[in-house]
């Protein structure tokens, strides 16, 4: 989808999988680990996979830092589908992630609602 609308941006998807090679734009790579030449470097950070953190903290840091001076942080998450399973380890409230988002030093710009 980024590609399709911004078809000269320089889209790169992580995957933690051993299959990550096999889909285009995407690297394998633990999203909560900084890889040094990503700090500072993105205009734009997605992801839909919060609830799969296992250190939301250091995760939330990670993207923080990988954004450019500009740049924005875009999480999608859910409350209500968000429980505590092996895949999907945070469980956390809507306000507990808006604590978790500005005690690291970030500021929520918009809130969208999903259906």
């Amino acid at each position: 989808m980024f590609k399709e609308h911004f078809p000269n941006a320089d889209v790169i998807g992580t995957e933690i999988s051993d299959t990550a090679s096999q889909f285009e734009m995407t690297v394998q790579h633990d999203f909560a680990i900084q890889k040094e030449e990503w700090i500072s470097k993105a205009d734009l950070v997605y992801s839909n996979s919060f609830d799969h953190s296992i250190d939301p903290v250091k995760t939330i840091q990670t993207w923080r830092d990988q954004l450019a001076e500009n740049g924005t942080l875009y999480i999608e998450y859910n409350e209500r589908l968000s429980v505590c399973e092996p895949v999907d380890c945070l469980d956390a409230t809507t306000s507990e992630m808006e604590d978790l988002i500005t005690s690291n030093g970030l500021r929520i710009r918009t809130k969208f609602k999903g259906s």
